[in-house]
């Protein structure tokens, strides 16, 4: 399988483009301007992507403040860090976040961010 990215950043369109075998995994962070700052790839697909979140190095990395410090985003008096989306199965971190449970009982305002 070939995955091809197009990304568009000030009028500039880059184009990433991977031969991927369709039983593994691709992660991959970019920075505020779209620059590729890690990449893992070769995991089977049965691996969970929480597994290969950790294996790759990213939970440290995030952890030791040497990835997503910046830009950061003043709210209500806070500084807020880039922050990665992750499923209901991902452990939530200062860096990592992750859905509300829904238990039939959400806010409109925790569906609408969900």
């Amino acid at each position: 399988m070939i995955v091809i990215f197009k990304l568009k950043h000030r009028q500039r369109i880059m184009k990433i483009i991977l031969i991927v075998s369709s039983i593994t995994n691709l992660q991959g962070i970019v920075d505020e301007k779209l620059k590729l700052i890690h990449a893992t790839i070769g995991y089977p697909d049965s691996i969970h992507d929480v597994r290969v979140l950790r294996v790759s190095g990213i939970s440290d990395l995030a952890d030791n403040e040497q990835i997503l410090r910046s830009p950061t985003c003043n709210i209500n008096g806070t500084e807020i860090g880039p922050l990665i989306a992750g499923d209901s199965t991902f452990p939530l971190t200062s860096w990592l976040m992750k859905p509300s449970p829904d238990m039939g009982r959400l806010t409109p305002e925790q569906k609408k961010i969900n």
